[in-house]
């Protein structure tokens, strides 16, 4: 399939915040991947302002998972592309 006509899939069915402007959004493809090995993918967009904690509070409360990252030893929720893991 065209790149483009990708692109503008993605961005027809993001979710984020409709206060962050057009210019100002980042597009991804966020995947969660549960205890239940069920992954589940929505498209999101996010401002290209915040920061990647931010960014990451955004989308747990999208998957409703909880995110426990301020926690001394309580497992960490993490970002990471999907095509080579880094």
């Amino acid at each position: 399939m065209n790149a483009k006509l990708i692109l503008m899939r993605l961005k027809k069915n993001a979710v984020g915040s409709k206060a962050i402007p057009a210019e100002k959004r980042h597009y991804l493809l966020v995947c969660h991947h549960d205890p239940a090995d069920t992954i589940t993918a929505q498209p999101m967009f996010f401002s290209t302002a915040w920061s990647v904690g931010k960014a990451l509070d955004v989308a747990a409360e999208c998957f409703k998972v909880e995110n426990r990252n301020n926690v001394p030893g309580a497992l960490k929720l993490n970002l990471f592309r999907g095509m080579d893991g880094e």
